[in-house]
């Protein structure tokens, strides 16, 4: 009875659920958006167009058209009609919504490389530089359809050039008329879906945001120098768009008008400066004048009408020049000085912070104060100013401009208006010239024409505005005080320019060396970066951290002063190296070496340790290990950043202060040593060689080569250590892999014997369970390896000699019996030289044949009578000058595949 109880007690729950249910309310959504919901970043027919220089974001571009509204409903479920049975009932709870949409971003482009919605990234990595498409699927962009949606569909891009035709997917869409927008640079949106929204919300597009470069678009003068090496654009071009006034059509200046000869020179000084800028300009938010200003100021420029050319002529504000030569205006020719002032230290400033446009982040930064401490202790604390430079789009160059700034702005620089006689005609906006005057005390000090008034003819007189040249100062001299002479000899700590940090083999793990962990050790060498530097702390690890109780001491340094070889024992060397170096081992790019005697070159013994003999170029750095190099272990495959922090009696370098370097643990100290002895037919690094190929070598063992003196490359056989096999490749260069031998475990390998005349680079390394030694030989050698018959293949009926009976057609020479006779061909063999003579025959009936070296001696072959291919080497003899295919009277049959090449 019980189990009817809730039998029927399930029963009654279930029609009074299904009653319930279908008494319910269940929502069901709500209708889409339509456009007047829609809100769009900018939509104004007469928003101005910006001119883009440079790399740079361009936000919110302007929405010109949008339509063909469309959307797509995202359902859930609302459960059955009747609970568990009934029809299934849905409702609304989101809308994606697509769209066309046309924005024109900016005047001009040479191509585009990202663009975002939001700040979301729609593409990035592009280099789009002519009309295209390209398609994003990032349907999850915003959330995915039950949140914000996402972002699909093409994307069209146009660059505005002339000739450019109607964009087909608008012209299928607006009615009338519609533009090419030829001259300006725009984007596309074709039904894209672009975002989603609850039933009945207001829906906001976010704004779409492009990274364009413009530089050879905005300028077709100077082709050569108009983008920066860092991708900015070159000033001096923007300084000639903007004076022509090309963007707003409204021009000050023509081409005709620009002194090409001082533009010229002032693009190659911005250029090797790197000094690109990144700006966007339109002439609703700056003129052309201001925007002229801007751009000098960021340089330090001057731009003038030169008075006796007539033409634009534009100066930078550099050194360089030799100041005996500049012209001295003095009492004989200044009539008179209207104004003369030096700031006193209370105007000055000694802390400057550089504000500017990080295009990387997209977004405004400021550099680290930029301090003169000697300023700030004279002056009894900080006067700090920031100098904004909105067109710098690159902390390097924020720097270098805040270390320009505060120089200017801490000098002792003075400021004099002086009015001189016509002697003083030739000067012009931004010349340097030297001025004295005995009343003031000054004594042919540099100064800088800021504005020059040349006055009539009939007065005779220059006024000239100018101030005291910041490029002269270690050379100015001045009446009183006389200066001192002296120089502080302490330095403050520098980073440490020249350095080496990798990780250890076996021989330099320190104690266990025996049986190293897995862990690796890592080691820095470093070159004392001043005179002054004492020793340097080994930091390391992701937050750094001091890893070493004690420094490490600096080592001796050099480079080589000419290249040398893989093969080579003497290296040709800057000085820098002491005789107390003699017997120590050194680090050239990643090999190891001993040097074992110090004159005017080092005598070494190369490839030591686990490292193989290689060429190094002029230049390449030597650095000594020296006793003390730190070292700290690392767990295998950690990618390990190390910071190493010089000192002097000054301080220690901050950590901020110092270049980081980065190594990848790689078990080097459980690699097995490569062979040593590495020789190509007998030889150590030939340079030549004919077709056969002998490559040896000499087994080595990293856990017997501990004790001193070290293994040499030359030293015989050591072990091999257990369990090591080697592995040879040959390669045609660049990069065909033409042989592979691999689980060789003895010192050489079968002979290969090459088919061309080429450079092949062959490659020796050893392994051991898994592991491959860190190093392995490598050497090009030119090898004539080529057959020196022509047409062995009997492609066609030429370059061969046909005795009685002999035909060639279809790749064969065929020979019929009835007389003696031979196929011959002209070679001028080589005494004593070994050649491999390889032929095949085929359809032989009857008789024999055999391939010989005639002329002089004749060499013969052996006596072949039956079908097959052949080889054999044959020594040839004074006087051979023909290669022959004997046949005898019988002899039936035909010839192919002929190939004689030399061998040694």
């Amino acid at each position: 009875m019980a189990g009817w109880a809730i039998v029927w007690q399930i029963v009654v729950w279930l029609v009074t659920t299904a009653i319930s249910a279908s008494q319910m309310k269940v929502p069901k959504g709500g209708p889409a958006a339509g456009s007047d919901k829609f809100k769009f970043p900018t939509a104004s027919e007469d928003r101005a167009v910006p001119v883009i220089f440079g790399p740079r974001w361009v936000k919110g571009p302007n929405v010109v058209w949008w339509g063909n509204l469309k959307n797509r409903a995202i359902k859930q479920s609302a459960g059955r009609k009747y609970a568990f049975f009934g029809p299934k009932r849905y409702t609304v709870i989101n809308y994606i919504y697509s769209l066309g949409m046309q924005l024109i971003v900016a005047y001009k482009a040479d191509r585009i490389m990202a663009a975002r919605i939001g700040e979301k990234v729609l593409a990035e990595g592009l280099s789009v530089t002519s009309n295209g498409t390209i398609s994003v699927n990032k349907p999850e962009l915003f959330g995915g359809e039950k949140a914000g949606g996402g972002f699909v569909g093409p994307i069209d891009f146009e660059f505005g050039l002339p000739g450019q035709g109607v964009n087909a997917y608008l012209d299928g869409l607006i009615t009338g008329p519609v533009s090419a927008h030829r001259g300006v640079v725009g984007i596309i949106l074709r039904d894209c879906e672009i975002t989603a929204a609850p039933p009945g919300q207001e829906v906001n597009i976010q704004p779409v945001s492009v990274l364009l470069s413009a530089t050879s678009s905005m300028c077709s003068w100077y082709g050569a120098k108009v983008t920066c090496p860092s991708g900015g654009m070159n000033p001096a071009h923007m300084l000639r768009v903007v004076a022509t006034r090309q963007p707003w059509n409204n021009q000050q200046y023509s081409d005709l008008d620009i002194d090409d000869a001082s533009f010229t020179a002032a693009a190659d000084v911005l250029f090797a400066e790197d000094f690109g800028l990144a700006a966007e300009i339109s002439d609703e938010a700056i003129s052309a004048d201001d925007a002229i200003g801007e751009i000098l100021r960021h340089i330090d420029g001057t731009l003038f009408e030169d008075r006796f050319s007539g033409k634009l002529s534009l100066t930078l504000n550099r050194g360089g020049y030799d100041i005996p030569s500049l012209p001295v205006f003095d009492d004989s020719c200044v009539l008179s000085v209207d104004e003369y002032t030096r700031l006193g230290w209370g105007e000055r400033i000694n802390q400057v912070t550089i504000s500017y446009y990080d295009l990387q982040a997209d977004k405004d930064r400021s550099t680290t104060p930029i301090y003169d401490p000697a300023a700030e202790q004279a002056q009894g604390g900080v006067v700090a100013r920031v100098n904004r430079y909105p067109w710098i789009f690159q902390g390097e160059i924020a720097a270098r401009l805040g270390e320009r700034d505060l120089r200017q702005m801490t000098a002792d620089l003075g400021v004099a208006t002086i009015v001189a006689n016509r002697k003083a005609s030739g000067i012009k906006p931004g010349s340097v010239f030297r001025w004295s005057c005995p009343k003031l005390g000054i004594t042919q000090i540099v100064m800088r024409a800021k504005r020059v008034d040349y006055g009539s003819l009939a007065d005779g007189r220059v006024r000239i505005i100018c101030v005291e040249d910041i490029f002269s100062l270690p050379t100015a001299v001045y009446a009183e005080p006389p200066p001192s002479g002296w120089v502080d000899p302490v330095n403050d700590p520098a980073p440490a320019a020249v350095r080496s940090v990798f990780e250890a083999p076996f021989w330099l793990t320190g104690p266990g060396a025996f049986d190293p962990p897995t862990d690796g050790t890592l080691l820095a060498l470093a070159v004392r970066p001043t005179n002054d530097a004492t020793d340097f702390e080994f930091w390391a690890g992701t937050p750094y951290a001091e890893v070493l109780a004690e420094p490490g001491a600096f080592s001796e340094s050099t480079t080589l002063s000419a290249a040398v070889s893989a093969g080579s024992s003497t290296l040709t060397v800057a000085p820098g190296i002491s005789a107390s170096s003699g017997g120590q081992l050194a680090k050239i790019d990643d090999e190891i070496v001993r040097i074992d005697a110090v004159a005017a070159s080092l005598t070494v013994s190369r490839g030591m340790l686990d490292t193989v003999p290689a060429p190094h170029a002029l230049g390449a750095r030597l650095i000594v290990f020296e006793d003390n190099v730190p070292g700290e272990r690392f767990a295998n495959g950690a990618s390990v950043s190390v910071k190493l922090l010089p000192a002097t009696i000054r301080g220690r370098l901050p950590l901020a202060s110092a270049p980081a370097d980065t190594v990848v643990m790689a078990q080097r100290h459980l690699r097995p040593y490569p062979p040593g002895n590495f020789r190509i037919n007998g030889a150590a690094f030939p340079a030549t060689s004919f077709a056969r190929l002998a490559v040896s070598w000499a087994h080595r063992d990293r856990l017997q080569q501990l004790a001193q003196p070290l293994t040499t490359q030359t030293d015989p056989n050591i072990g091999p250590e257990a369990g090591v096999t080697y592995t040879r490749r040959i390669y045609q260069r660049p990069s065909t892999l033409l042989d592979t031998q691999a689980g060789i475990t003895g010192t050489a390998t079968t002979d290969y014997i090459a088919n061309v005349d080429a450079d092949l680079r062959i490659e020796v390394e050893a392994v051991r369970g898994g592991l491959v030694s860190l190093f392995k030989h490598s050497h090009v050698v030119t090898v004539e390896g080529a057959s020196k018959i022509t047409n062995g293949t009997f492609a066609t009926d030429t370059d061969w000699n046909k005795g009685t009976g002999w035909a060639i057609a279809a790749g064969v020479a065929t020979k019929t019996a009835g007389t003696a006779s031979d196929l011959t061909q002209a070679e001028a063999f080589v005494a004593g030289g070994q050649y491999l003579v390889e032929y095949t025959l085929s359809g032989v009936t009857a008789g024999t044949v055999e391939a010989q070296f005639a002329g002089g001696s004749a060499v013969n072959g052996a006596t072949r009578n039956a079908n097959g291919s052949y080889s054999e080497t044959l020594t040839a003899m004074a006087g051979n000058n023909v290669f022959r295919v004997a046949a005898d009277a019988a002899f039936a049959g035909s010839v192919h595949n002929v190939s004689v090449r030399r061998l040694e």
